[in-house]
Parts: structure tokens; C-alpha cells; sequence
């Protein structure tokens, strides 16, 4: 438990480095400072960020179908970098013409 508390100590510049999609996850309740989670999200290129609401830290035990449920679907949808005024537009345009 206490490595919550002592670790990790990672550069966030490092972080960087990675280049594979990477999902990561928080919850609104988390032990995980928001600001941290925050921080590792901007500093990963290809990630995507999930807070899973009225979660704590331990949302795999509380919650297991949501958390991999969650985990699954990243897994089995082709990873796309969203763009987020472009994606925005495309969405908001859909949304026009549906009406």
C-alpha cells in the first residue's frame, strides 16, 4: 500500500517516449491526484483518458464489468488520435444534417 504513496517518480518528459496507444485511467474519487492523472495524460502522445465516475482507486474490485468493459473496448477498437476541433466539427455537422 505504501507505494501509493512513495511512487512512481517518472520524469514526465519521459513519458514521452511512449509510442504505443495507451489507455489511461482514473476515477473522479481516485487516491491519484487529478492533476497527476492530468499530467500523465498531456505528456503520452497516443492515449486516450478515462475517469470513471463515482469510482475510487480501486474501480477494478468495486466495479469489474464497468472496468473491463472499459478496458475491452480499447483493445478492440483500432486506436485513433482524435483532433479535437476537426473531430468536433465532423461530429457537430453529422449532428446538422441528422436534423
Amino acid at each position: 500500500m505504501q507505494i501509493l504513496f512513495d511512487e512512481p517518480h517518472i520524469d514526465p518528459a519521459a513519458l514521452e517516449a511512449i509510442t504505443a496507444p495507451t489507455l489511461v485511467l482514473a476515477s473522479d474519487h481516485d487516491l491519484i491526484r487529478d492533476e497527476h492523472t492530468l499530467e500523465i495524460y498531456h505528456h503520452i502522445p497516443n492515449n486516450q483518458l478515462c475517469i470513471f465516475p463515482s469510482a475510487t482507486h480501486a474501480i477494478p474490485y468495486d466495479d469489474p464489468a464497468l472496468f473491463n468493459a472499459t478496458v475491452e473496448r480499447f483493445f478492440r477498437e483500432p486506436f485513433a488520435k482524435k483532433d479535437r476541433v476537426k473531430d468536433f466539427i465532423k461530429s457537430f455537422q453529422a449532428m446538422q444534417t441528422s436534423q
